[in-house]
């Protein structure tokens, strides 16, 4: 396995660490302009900038140490896959961004996130790029490479061109951005089940001639940045998307029957 890591150009580790780092800071950012705009308490404000720096960096910092560990413990579901352990990895941070929906306050930061900036900050799925090259340096298999790293190719290259149809409000930009929501959350579930050999099947012989799943690059560093850090927060971007889309069309739905039924009382 060392020899395959050292095979990484530095070029891809370089990419890769660029992203998370952007990403952290550009949430950062977000979450923390919404907060002075909600003109919540400055106590408030200041643990909230505080959380949202300090647990990403250490999550980053930890959880690649994390996933080799267990990596060493922990069978596989096939030979060459990433070890199963790795999965609590990635949902753990995906849980947690489902439960804060619990805390009104986080409640109200994502009802006042803009739909078109949590679309458009996936743009940074475009790292899936570097699988290609990894598969073509035999990394990677072609049976991960390919669904996972073209799907987020695509992903991410559509993220801003639909977030400005959502922000300018086109013909369908809701239905457009559930659309695309769906789009994403399926390419990361392909990825993950693959990636993990839950998803392994003879398809992979068939189709790629490979008889063996080998994404354990995965559980190691810098490639594990990408399911332990990457893949969790444009999950949880999604489903805050999605929940959003959602609850405001049910809103408008309810107004317009309202009206509705108002108009023909007049009536």
């Amino acid at each position: 396995m060392t020899d395959t890591l050292t095979k990484i150009p530095a070029y891809v580790a370089v990419a890769i660490i660029f992203t998370d780092l952007a990403v952290g800071i550009a949430l950062w950012l977000g979450i923390t302009r919404i907060v002075k705009r909600l003109n919540l308490p400055a106590n408030t404000q200041r643990i909230t900038a505080v959380l949202m720096a300090v647990v990403p960096t250490a999550w980053l910092l930890l959880a690649p140490t994390l996933a080799a560990t267990m990596n060493s413990y922990v069978p596989a579901l096939h030979p060459g896959a990433p070890t199963i352990g790795m999965l609590p990895l990635i949902l753990m941070p995906v849980a947690i961004g489902l439960l804060l929906l619990r805390s009104r306050t986080w409640q109200n930061i994502v009802v006042t996130a803009p739909q078109h900036w949590l679309i458009g900050i996936q743009i940074y799925r475009i790292i899936g790029i570097v699988f290609l090259p990894l598969m073509v340096l035999d990394i990677l298999p072609a049976y991960f490479a390919i669904p996972a790293g073209y799907g987020d190719l695509i992903t991410g290259l559509l993220a801003p061109l639909v977030a400005y149809w959502v922000w300018k409000q086109g013909n369908g930009w809701r239905y457009l951005a559930i659309l695309w929501n769906a789009i994403g959350l399926l390419d990361l579930a392909i990825a993950v089940g693959i990636g993990s050999g839950i998803l392994y099947s003879n398809l992979s012989h068939t189709l790629f001639n490979e008889k063996i799943l080998v994404t354990q690059p995965f559980a190691y560093f810098p490639l594990s940045l990408i399911p332990l850090f990457v893949v969790p927060i444009a999950t949880v971007l999604h489903i805050y998307s999605l929940i959003k889309l959602i609850s405001q069309a049910q809103t408008t739905t309810t107004k317009s029957n309202a009206v509705s039924v108002l108009t023909t009382d007049v009536q």
